[in-house]
This record gives C-alpha cells, sequence and structure tokens, in this order.
C-alpha cells in the first residue's frame, strides 16, 4: 500500500468544497463544464452531514446497508489537501444531493461523451492526467484538458486502502444494478481510460459536471 502523505511530486492543490469560499475552478470541454479538481465536501448539497467513517468494519457495514459515507485516503486529512475525499456510491447516489447547486455527478453517458471529445478512452487518459504525482516509471500525462487527474487511490469495500500513487477512480451516477454502478479508472502505466463498474461500497473519487 502507498501512503499519498510520503509521495514525492504531487502537487498540493485546494479541492472543492463546500466548507471554503472559493470560487469553483472550471474547465468547459465540448459541451459540458467540469469542475477542474476533486470533489471535498462533508455535506449534501441541502446542508445534510455526510458521515466521516474511519473504521473498517464500519465502512463495510455503511456499504453493506445502504448508508452514505466519506473518508480521506488512509484517513489522513492531508490527503484530503491534495485529493479531495473517498465516497460510496451511496453518497453519489443521495437524492440530497454530494454536488453543489447548480451541478451533479456525471452519468456514464457523460463520462463517454467527455473520453470521447478527448480522443476515445483508448487515449483520453494522456490528456486527462496530472504531469506530476504519479508512480515513476508509468505514463503521466499532458494535462491538455485542464483536469489535473490524480492518482487518488481507492477504499474497498472491506476498508482496505489501495492504489495511491498507481490509480484514480472516479464514480458516475448511473447503477448497473443493486449492488455495482459505472465507474471511470485512470492507471499510471496507461493512457487508457477504463469504463467499468464496482460495488457500491467502494471509495471512490468524485468530480462533478455542470447542470
Amino acid at each position: 500500500m502507498v501512503r499519498t502523505s510520503v509521495l514525492l511530486g504531487l502537487i498540493v492543490l485546494c479541492s472543492i468544497s463546500f466548507s471554503c469560499n472559493k470560487k469553483i475552478e472550471k474547465v468547459r470541454i465540448g459541451g459540458a463544464v467540469w469542475m477542474k479538481k476533486n470533489l471535498d465536501t462533508d455535506v449534501f448539497a441541502n446542508g445534510e452531514k455526510i458521515p466521516e467513517v474511519k473504521d473498517d468494519k464500519e465502512w463495510e457495514r455503511y456499504g453493506n446497508e445502504g448508508k452514505p459515507a466519506w473518508c480521506y485516503y488512509d484517513n489522513d486529512p492531508n490527503n484530503g489537501k491534495v485529493l479531495g475525499r473517498l465516497y460510496n456510491f451511496h453518497a453519489v447516489n443521495s437524492p440530497n444531493g454530494l454536488c453543489p447547486k447548480g451541478w451533479h455527478i456525471p452519468t456514464d453517458d457523460e463520462w463517454t461523451a467527455l473520453t470521447d471529445k478527448l480522443g476515445s478512452e483508448k487515449f483520453a487518459g494522456e490528456k486527462m492526467k496530472s504531469e506530476t504525482g504519479w508512480k515513476v516509471g508509468g505514463t503521466p500525462g499532458n494535462n491538455q484538458s485542464k483536469l489535473a487527474i490524480l492518482p487518488g487511490g481507492t477504499r474497498n469495500r472491506d476498508g482496505y486502502f489501495n492504489s495511491a500513487g498507481r490509480s484514480a477512480y472516479f464514480w458516475s451516477s448511473t447503477p448497473t444494478g443493486e449492488r455495482d454502478a459505472r465507474d471511470r479508472g485512470f492507471e499510471y502505466n496507461s493512457i487508457e481510460v477504463v469504463r467499468d463498474f464496482s460495488d457500491v461500497g467502494i471509495g471512490f473519487s468524485c468530480r462533478c459536471v455542470k447542470d
């Protein structure tokens, strides 16, 4: 397991948070406007708090019981300053709204439209990934899209943290069944954007797109 608090070369970026009054940084790609940074909020759009869950067993229980939850990678707030927060799909899918008002978690189709605009899933990763922060020896991006995707890692459904520095995974808002939903993945050694589906109890990063 890679500890992001000791990763070298990460760009320290202020992620989007409802708790700070900073202007939302955004970029237009095709016909859509995307946030340039990972979501970093502990409240829904309606003001209701989202539970922070640190304990592994509790994280698994929240996923199994359909309860929204968030965490920092390795439960380290310093990682949130760079990478934002990880959310289970129950937070993404909440009717309270995970993104700020006027924004939403992108659907599977909206992710596809984005990667199509950037040259297809096979090549878009290079334009979306940050130039720094990825495991040495891989294929960092050129950030042509200005989305600056960083390798924020994931939290497995059983609470285990995994792959910071090596991968980044983002939820879409599109479920594929009772226990799965669509996502997009980026790996340190590839310029491809992987379209996949994952268990709703896993913790992934999130980006928002304008309504």
